[in-house]
């Protein structure tokens, strides 16, 4: 799930136009949001065994992540790019044949 998330965020983030200290603002969120995803889902994982449940149970468990990662992106993009992002990372980890409830 990490390369899943740090790949979607980096094709994602060069849709970005911004200046750079807004681009190192995001580059942070986006590194907080992706840990949040990560630990959430590997928790969730290892109580429910499933993963469709799992993303989405790590998506609202990191709405405050999510919330300061939006914050810091153009806002005409921020929700088509959120909605793009989470739709690719719930894609590809539902497409992983891997089973990380022993992680």
């Amino acid at each position: 799930m990490r390369r899943t998330i740090a790949l979607v965020l980096a094709a994602f983030g060069g849709c970005l136009s911004a200046p750079e200290a807004t681009a190192d603002l995001f580059t942070q969120r986006a590194a907080e949001w992706h840990q949040c995803i990560e630990r959430e889902y590997l928790r969730a994982m290892r109580v429910f065994a499933d993963k469709a449940n799992s993303v989405e149970i790590a998506f609202s468990l990191c709405e405050t992540e999510e919330r300061a990662l939006v914050s810091s992106m153009p806002s005409s993009r921020a929700s088509w790019w959120m909605s793009q992002v989470k739709a690719t990372i719930k894609q590809k980890t539902l497409a992983r044949g891997t089973d990380v409830r022993g992680a």
